[in-house]
C-alpha cells in the first residue's frame, strides 16, 4: 500500500516547548457571511500539501444539515473554494442519509482517499469510507459503514465519528469520538490493514473525560493526531462549559498524557 502520511499543522507559531499556538492575524481563512448557503458554518477542515498547493476538505454547515466542501491555497492563508461545491453530500438513504460531515482525507495507492462521518433519520453517526481520482467526484466504499457504533450499553453506542487516520507502514491507525446514550464523549482508537475493515482497541475509550473540575471534565471529541517518528501528539477538543483545544501525548497512541499548562 502506497500511502502519503505528510500533514499540515494550521497556520501560528508553535513553541516545542510549551505548545502555545498564535491566530494568524488573516483569520478565519474559511468562512461563509452569507444565510442560507450550504456552508454558512465551516469546521473540521483535512488538508495536504502537494508540494505546490495546499488543498482542503472541510464541513459545511446550512443551519441544520452537513455537506463537505473543497479548496484550495498557495499559501495555506488565501482560500479560493470550488466552484462545485459542495463535492460530497447525504447519500438521501441508508446510514449516511441525513448529513456527512468530519472528513479525513490521505493519498492512498495514487488517488484519494477520506475517511468522514455519516447520520442516518435516528441521528446515529458512523464512519465510512470514499475515494476520488481528483479531490472532487467521490465513489463510496460498497462496505459502508467501515467503523460502526458499539452495542448498546457501550461507551460508543450512539456515535463513532471525527476519524483522525494515520498510515504507520504496516498498517492504519484510527483516533475517533464515541458518544453514549447519555451523551458523554470519549475518544476510541482502531486498526486496519487497508482502512476499511477495522479492529476496536480493546482498552478503549483511550482518552477519557477529564478529571472533576478540569477544562476538558464533560467531555472529549474531535481528535487530530500526528507522529513525529517518536511519539504521537493529539489535539482535541475538551468541555467543561464550552469547547477548547486541548494536547496530549503518547508513546504507543493508546496511552496519553494530558499537558495542562
Amino acid at each position: 500500500t502506497s500511502v502519503d502520511t505528510s500533514y499540515v499543522i494550521s497556520h501560528g507559531s508553535m513553541d516545542s516547548g510549551e505548545m502555545k499556538f498564535t491566530g494568524h492575524e488573516a483569520n478565519p481563512v474559511i468562512t461563509s457571511q452569507e444565510s442560507g448557503v450550504w456552508d454558512m458554518e465551516t469546521n473540521s477542515p483535512s488538508v495536504l500539501f502537494d508540494g505546490m498547493e495546499y488543498k482542503m476538505w472541510y464541513t459545511g454547515v446550512d443551519g441544520i444539515y452537513s455537506s463537505i466542501g473543497y479548496a484550495t491555497s498557495h499559501d495555506g492563508v488565501t482560500w479560493t473554494k470550488h466552484p462545485g461545491n459542495p463535492v460530497f453530500t447525504a447519500s438521501g438513504s441508508g446510514w449516511d442519509s441525513l448529513y456527512v460531515s468530519d472528513p479525513e482525507v490521505m493519498i492512498v495507492n495514487g488517488q484519494y482517499g477520506m475517511w468522514y462521518s455519516g447520520c442516518d433519520d435516528f441521528l446515529l453517526r458512523r464512519i465510512g469510507y470514499a475515494t476520488s481520482e481528483d479531490g472532487i467526484t467521490w465513489v463510496r466504499h460498497p462496505d459502508n459503514p467501515v467503523l460502526d457504533v458499539g452495542a448498546d450499553g457501550e461507551w460508543d453506542c450512539r456515535d463513532a465519528r471525527y476519524p483522525s487516520v494515520l498510515f504507520n507502514g504496516s498498517q492504519y491507525e484510527m483516533w475517533y469520538t464515541g458518544m453514549t446514550a447519555v451523551r458523554e464523549r470519549r475518544i476510541g482508537y482502531a486498526t486496519s490493514k487497508d482502512g476499511i475493515i477495522w479492529e476496536k482497541h480493546p482498552a478503549n475509550p483511550v482518552l477519557d473525560i477529564g478529571d472533576n473540575g478540569a477544562w476538558d471534565d464533560s467531555g472529549v471529541r474531535g481528535s487530530s493526531v500526528l507522529f513525529d517518528g517518536v511519539q504521537y501528539k493529539m489535539w482535541y477538543n475538551g468541555n467543561h462549559r464550552n469547547y477548547k483545544i486541548g494536547y496530549a501525548t503518547s508513546a504507543d497512541g493508546l496511552v496519553w498524557t494530558r499537558h495542562y499548562d
